[in-house]
């Protein structure tokens, strides 16, 4: 029930600035795009999107937040950079592994087939790394849902210092990832009803990007109040 309550006071708030919650849509979608450029991206995206967040939330509840925007930013910067670093250091690994087998065959003069010991000394090597890459992706995203109750605290003012804490993150993870299931099934079967019309399938993603984002940001601060 407390999802439910979240949600209801989540909704009124949004109701109360319409036209803001469209335009915070608009926004946070066009910060996702520059959140996948490697570190810079990362980097703007840890700036902009807590001091929008801020905006939108004071705009709702006419109220001025004390918002702690240097813990805001560590709190998605620190698993995000890490997450970003794994990324790339995979694929160097992997592509400077695969690269040193080529220059190495081509110089004795071999011809390299599917199941020659090279290709399979690669396969071998990239298995460990894939796998590890998997895990310690893992990781990071764990550390940035514990990360939640330090960034929305923050943001409303009441948290003002980064930790990983368990217990509060994880049930505001949990309104959203609630949320987020839901719309994804509504729109899916809204999406499966109108796919024959190439105009009309742009109705569920303009109702995710105007008012499921800002619905998922504002249930993380609701759901850190109510906690």
């Amino acid at each position: 029930m407390n999802f439910v309550n979240n949600l209801k006071a989540s909704f009124l708030l949004y109701k109360r600035n319409i036209l803001f919650g469209f335009l915070y849509g608009i926004i946070k979608s066009l910060l996702y795009i520059i959140f996948s450029i490697p570190i810079i991206g990362t980097f703007i995206y840890s700036y902009l999107y807590p001091r929008i967040l801020k905006y939108y939330y004071e705009k709702l509840t006419k109220e001025k937040l004390d918002s702690k925007l240097n813990i805001s930013f560590i709190s998605i910067f620190i698993p995000s950079i890490i997450q970003n670093i794994l990324i790339f250091s995979s694929i160097f690994i992997s592509s400077y592994f695969y690269l040193s087998i080529l220059s190495l065959d081509y110089l004795n003069n071999k011809l390299v087939y599917i199941n020659s010991p090279l290709n399979l000394s690669f396969y071998n090597f990239i298995l460990p790394v894939v796998v590890s890459f998997i895990i310690f992706y893992g990781i990071t995203y764990i550390m940035y849902i514990f990360s939640m109750n330090s960034f929305y605290g923050s943001i409303l003012g009441k948290v003002n210092k980064y930790n990983l804490e368990i217990n509060n993150s994880s049930k505001i993870f949990f309104n959203i990832l609630t949320l987020f299931l839901i719309s994804m099934f509504i729109l899916f079967f809204l999406s499966s009803i109108i796919i024959l019309n190439k105009y009309l399938i742009l109705i569920p993603i303009l109702i995710f990007i105007l008012l499921i984002v800002p619905l998922l940001d504002i249930i993380g601060l609701v759901s850190f109040d109510s906690k």
